[in-house]
């Protein structure tokens, strides 16, 4: 299932609970998309580093990393744009 869709439906489960416990779902993504970007940071940079290098296959895994960044990319929006919706 695409990661918008997934995360548009946590929104609206969101919208249901209780702020509270909706701020503490909120809390956990924040914390996991935290950890999240810091792999895909420093994929990125091991990449960057193996096309300096010349490395043949640098550009086969820039293309692949690029998915994840667009989805790490799209969650960290999402994510702020449900804490605004449920106003914290």
């Amino acid at each position: 299932m695409n990661e918008c869709v997934v995360m548009t439906q946590d929104g609206q489960r969101l919208q249901q609970l209780h702020p509270a416990d909706a701020r503490r779902f909120c809390d956990t993504l924040e914390h996991s998309l935290r950890v999240i970007g810091g792999n895909v940071n420093t994929v990125q940079s091991d990449i960057d580093e193996l096309r300096d290098s010349d490395h043949r296959h640098a550009d086969t895994l820039q293309r692949r990393s690029a998915h994840w960044t667009r989805a790490y990319s799209t969650s960290v929006f999402t994510i702020a744009v449900i804490n605004v919706q449920i106003k914290i």
